[in-house]
């Protein structure tokens, strides 16, 4: 292209194809570059036409997209904001719905679940609407991007029955326009382990996961970050189903790739220092355990700022290490630190009075259980009571951590003698009509107070 000439179509054209290139390579600073350039140009125009704004749009949310993928998280809003707002001003209705998706995708890394499921809907409803019946390719593809999108929120809701109704439909959608070894094909299988692995279904789910890995491992680069992706998937599998060197031989594979695509401050290799040190705390080795969620919880705050739930989560990981290592009085502070962030989201997220959040019930099921571990009697039983309030509305008043939670209740009453409570409980407990000698009532508390995680997916 001559410097000193105006680009011509062809030459922007052209451009603006080589970013393309570049971004489905996965290589994002050249991609960057040319999108950064193709904008310049634009940009220049004295009087650009619909086409060329058309394409300024589009770029502005190619460039979102890289720093969403970089986790440069005001960079992308500022050019979501620009893609809307030329969206708008050309009544480019397809094209706003792309940018309530880009939109959406910021919200929810940054926990708030309701903004996006919000954003991710009303891009579904404008697709469907002007994209009319949808027997076209490209359309009905974009239909299913919305699909997959409101699935990830229903999923991290634990909404995972409506997550898993979205994601079959995307897939039906995408089998029926895509070759089978199509990348969004393999993301689909993808999002179907994720949750069949949160149904704690875990052969199905290593199963699908290794469907998605076989795809990108035959049409992209040996080092795409996708393909860190299914590793660490398939590494957290392995760890709940107790396989754990081959779950962290998965999880060194994955960070390894992710090193090399983002340095080392990203979100993605945030999460699998969290899934190694999960490893790593079930296998008694605490101070590797601590050196990794230290990682995880420097990188996340320093891209997500002080409250995020994958924040929260952290604390209360390495509050479970001091846990396990009799250090009551620091494991204390990190599962009160993840209650106050779990709680302020909620307030954030406009849903404040919300009892039914299970992240928030846990917390106070592990701060009950450390404080009857410190002899703490009437405040472990306060925050038990918080816990079985909330757990019976989720779980139902059977589930086995409602009635682990009411024996620490009981024997919170007995130590402070309050008879009469003690005995309100242990009827209650029999009310329930536990069936086998492992439910029954006894004597002593459960040494296994805290679930392991189930790791962290993307």
């Amino acid at each position: 292209m001559d410097a000193t000439a105006a680009p011509s179509v062809d030459d922007i054209n052209k451009l603006y194809e080589e970013g393309q290139n570049h971004s489905k390579s996965y290589y994002l600073p050249e991609a960057l570059a040319c999108y950064m350039v193709v904008l310049g140009h634009i940009e220049s125009l004295t009087d650009p036409d619909d086409w060329y704004k058309q394409l300024q749009c589009d770029v502005c949310l190619h460039i979102c997209d890289i720093h969403i993928r970089q986790g440069v998280w005001n960079e992308a809003n500022d050019y979501c904001q620009r893609a809307m707002n030329q969206a708008e001003a050309l009544h480019a209705h397809v094209k706003k719905a792309r940018c309530l998706d880009r939109q959406g995708d910021i919200k929810k890394i940054h926990g708030d679940l309701p903004g996006a499921l919000s954003d991710y809907k009303e891009s579904l409803i404008i697709k469907s609407k002007y994209f009319g019946d949808g027997n076209d390719h490209t359309r009905m593809l974009d239909i299913s991007n919305s699909r997959d999108n409101i699935a990830l929120v229903y999923y991290h809701q634990g909404k995972l029955y409506e997550a898993l109704d979205d994601t079959l439909e995307s897939l039906r959608i995408r089998l029926n326009y895509l070759d089978g070894n199509h990348v969004d094909v393999a993301m689909s299988y993808n999002s179907l382990g994720q949750i069949y692995h949160k149904l704690n279904k875990h052969d199905e789910a290593l199963s699908f996961f290794n469907k998605s890995l076989r795809i990108r491992q035959k049409i992209l680069r040996k080092n795409h970050p996708s393909i860190a992706t299914s590793q660490n998937n398939i590494g957290t599998v392995y760890k709940n189903k107790g396989r754990y060197q081959e779950a962290l031989a998965k999880y060194k594979i994955a960070l390894d790739i992710q090193k090399e695509n983002f340095g080392e401050v990203h979100i993605d290799i945030a999460i699998t220092y969290n899934n190694m040190g999960d490893v790593y705390n079930i296998q008694i080795e605490y101070e590797k355990a601590l050196e990794m969620f230290t990682k995880s919880l420097y990188i996340d705050k320093q891209l997500l700022g002080d409250s995020n739930r994958s924040i929260a989560t952290t604390y209360s990981n390495i509050g479970s290490v001091y846990y396990n290592q009799n250090k009551y009085e620091m494991a204390l502070p990190m599962f009160q630190k993840s209650l106050g962030i779990l709680e302020s989201l909620i307030v954030i997220e406009d849903k404040s009075g919300d009892d039914t959040d299970p992240e928030i019930a846990n917390r106070h099921r592990s701060i009950g259980i450390l404080l009857f571990k410190q002899s703490k009697y009437e405040s472990a039983a306060s925050e038990c009571e918080i816990a079985i309030s909330m757990m019976q509305k989720i779980f139902g008043q059977s589930n086995p951590m409602v009635i682990e939670l009411n024996k620490v209740v009981a024997k919170c009453y007995e130590m402070l003698n309050w008879k009469e409570k003690a005995l309100d409980i242990q009827n209650t407990l029999r009310a329930i009509n536990l069936g086998s000698s492992q439910q029954r009532l006894g004597n002593t508390i459960s040494e296994n107070t805290f679930d392991n995680s189930q790791g962290k997916m993307k």
